[in-house]
């Protein structure tokens, strides 16, 4: 069935263009783009978090978005850039603070690795996300003796 800048009145046609029986054809090709665009600059972020230079105006442009469509795009999936990016990067120190490849590493290499720039600043971010510092957590994992470590994602 052809979903083309019609009017969906009935069930059938509404969920063959999987839209709801309020919104015409063009809604939804409307919508479907700015999911995929929401998608795009997530995914992008997803693969440059680690990059000191990434910034809401090096997507946009890599995108060939505007910069406040980007940051519309970010509000509606519920974290801004500045919050998915830190969590990212804390996220990232986390796991190589109990990487037993990266033990020798001082805390401010790894924060260094996770992009970033002063080790005070990061220490503050990682003890309010995680509760604890790094060097406890790097500590705990040292020494669990089951190999498990600590799980990011239970504290």
């Amino acid at each position: 069935m052809p979903c083309d800048d019609v009017a969906v009145s009935s069930p059938a046609l509404a969920e063959a263009c999987d839209i709801d029986g309020r919104e015409t054809a063009a809604d939804a090709v409307g919508s479907r783009v700015r999911i995929g665009r929401r998608r795009a600059v997530l995914a992008e972020i997803a693969d440059s978090y680690l990059d000191r230079t990434l910034s809401v105006e090096t997507i946009a442009a890599k995108l060939g978005l505007s910069r406040r469509y980007v940051f519309a795009l970010l509000r509606e999936s519920g974290t801004g850039f500045s919050d998915r990016v830190l969590e990212l990067r804390l996220q990232a120190a986390f796991a190589m603070l109990q990487d037993p490849d990266r033990a020798t590493l001082r805390v401010s290499e790894v924060a260094y690795a996770a992009a970033f720039n002063e080790v005070s600043h990061f220490n503050r971010c990682f003890r309010r996300r995680f509760g604890m510092t790094p060097t406890n957590v790097r500590a705990a994992a040292r020494s669990a003796t089951n190999g498990s470590g600590l799980s990011h994602q239970m504290l």
